[in-house]
């Protein structure tokens, strides 16, 4: 019943309506009305009629900016049951004071990859600057290394700047940007063949089966500005140009927020 009279955008959340039913908030913190009626909130008496019940945001808003390592979570707990690390580890470990604030993280970065991480405690602030249909246009920089039998070609960089086809959606317009390479050193060589590599061989959207071969890899450096943020995007897209080895990915530019 909720998800219907939300998709009727009758669910307004810190003023604004909300679209998504599966939208993050606290109701210790965010302002949440039902308008136009079809579901009932907690409500009060206030001369014989009838109003929804208001969740007051506190005063004080917090942003925090975390450097995420590789192999942590961006969720609360690890829903897989693996006990794996997440955000709120690494923001206890740093700063024990902050682990008593309710907060989220704004965006995600996925299980590999590692960089800037905001969150903040004011549910408002982080739907506007995650949700793209608040109109907001906060651009995120990455750095990534790729391996492969070559570097990125500029049509190649410039195909993906133009914009390309994931799940039916054309991507939004983006800058990859070729920044140097190199030949992949001899003992990062070895230690590859002697691992599995399973993570990066899990089969992506549009990803080339592995070429057959030993010719040494190059490693190049690509940076990478998106307006937008999808699931495994920057992975998905490289795949789609035949560079689905990513060795390292790397948030350092949250719209004005550098990686210190």
């Amino acid at each position: 019943v909720a998800a219907k009279v939300i998709l009727r955008r009758q669910v307004e959340v810190n003023g604004a309506t909300a679209v998504d039913p599966y939208q993050w908030v606290d109701i210790k913190q965010d302002e949440i009305r039902v308008v136009g009626g079809g579901l009932k909130a907690g409500s009060r008496s206030d001369g014989g009629d009838e109003k929804p019940e208001i969740f007051r945001r506190v005063p004080d808003i917090k942003v925090w900016a975390c450097n995420k390592p590789v192999r942590v979570l961006c969720s609360r707990i690890d829903n897989k049951g693996r006990n794996r690390r997440t955000i709120y580890d690494v923001m206890a470990k740093a700063d024990n004071r902050s682990s008593a604030i309710w907060k989220f993280p704004i965006g995600r970065l996925d299980y590999m990859s590692e960089g800037l991480i905001l969150l903040t405690n004011d549910g408002k602030l982080g739907d506007r600057l995650s949700n793209p249909l608040c109109g907001l246009n906060i651009s995120k920089t990455y750095i990534v290394d790729v391996a492969g039998r070559r570097r990125p070609s500029k049509s190649a960089l410039r195909k993906l700047s133009k914009g390309v086809v994931l799940e039916g959606r054309l991507t939004r317009p983006a800058n990859f940007t070729l920044i140097d390479s190199w030949p992949q050193a001899e003992e990062e060589e070895e230690e590859e063949d002697r691992a599995t590599r399973r993570s990066r061989r899990k089969k992506l959207e549009g990803e080339p089966k592995p070429t057959a071969g030993s010719t040494k890899a190059i490693i190049s450096r690509i940076k990478v500005t998106l307006h937008e943020g999808r699931f495994r995007q920057i992975r998905r897209m490289l795949a789609l140009i035949r560079f689905p080895d990513v060795r390292r990915l790397q948030r350092v530019r949250v719209g004005p927020v550098t990686l210190g």
